[in-house]
C-alpha cells in the first residue's frame, strides 16, 4: 500500500470526552468498525509554546470512500465532527494561527500586530497523484553539478528560465544533481 494514497482526517483530543488516548482509540475503532480500509488511528502532538503541547487524533483510511463516509460521523459524545487533513505542516499551522490569535488578544489595544495567519482548511481529500503528476510536468533533474554549489546557487541559475519554487539537491558519487521545480510549466517546457 503506498502512503501517498491514505486519506486522513483530526480532530483535537480535547473535544473527546475520554480522559485518555488509548479509551479515545477504542471508542473510534467501535464507530468506525463497518469501514474495513481504516489503517490507523494515532495522536499526535504539536507544540504550542515552551511548555505546552496540543494534541490531535488522526485516523488514516485507504479509501477515499471510507474516509468520506468517517466524515459525516459525530466524534462520539459530541456534535463535532472530523476535519480533513492533507498537508503534515496544517496542524502546526493551526496550532500556530490559535497562539498567534490568543497573543494578540492578550495584548494591549494599542499596539499594532499583525493579523493571525489563517490556517489552511480542506474540503476534500488531495489527490497526491494528479498533483504529482502536475508536479512532474514543471520539474527538471540538472546532473553534474559540481559539490561547491548550494540550492541557492541552483535557483539563481535556474531562474533565468523561469520562477523557481524549489530546488531538491542530493549528492551522488562526486558530483551532486537536483531537482528544480518551477512555478509554470512553460518554464520546464525549454529543456
Amino acid at each position: 500500500m503506498n502512503r501517498s494514497q491514505r486519506f486522513r482526517i483530526y480532530a483535537p483530543t480535547s473535544i473527546f470526552q475520554a480522559p485518555d488516548f488509548a479509551q479515545i482509540k477504542k471508542a473510534l475503532q467501535t464507530v468506525f468498525r463497518n469501514l474495513p480500509s481504516l489503517t490507523g488511528i494515532y495522536e499526535r502532538k504539536i507544540k504550542k509554546d515552551k511548555d505546552t503541547f496540543v494534541h490531535f487524533v488522526i485516523v488514516e483510511f485507504f479509501t477515499k470512500k471510507d474516509g468520506d463516509a468517517a466524515l459525516a460521523l459525530n466524534i462520539p459524545g459530541t456534535e463535532s465532527k472530523f476535519q480533513i487533513i492533507n498537508e503534515r505542516s496544517q496542524l502546526a499551522d493551526l496550532v500556530n494561527a490559535s497562539a498567534k490569535t490568543q497573543d494578540s488578544s492578550n495584548s494591549t489595544s494599542g499596539s499594532t500586530t499583525s493579523p493571525a495567519p489563517v490556517p489552511k482548511i480542506h474540503n476534500d481529500f488531495a489527490d497526491r497523484k494528479a498533483i504529482r503528476q502536475e508536479q512532474d510536468k514543471r520539474t527538471v533533474k540538472v546532473l553534474d553539478i559540481p559539490l561547491n554549489f548550494n540550492s541557492a546557487d541552483i535557483t539563481a541559475a535556474m531562474s533565468s528560465y523561469g520562477t523557481v519554487k524549489s530546488v531538491r539537491l542530493y549528492t551522488k558519487n562526486t558530483w551532486q544533481q537536483a531537482f528544480v521545480l518551477f512555478e509554470e510549466e512553460d518554464s520546464a517546457n525549454k529543456f
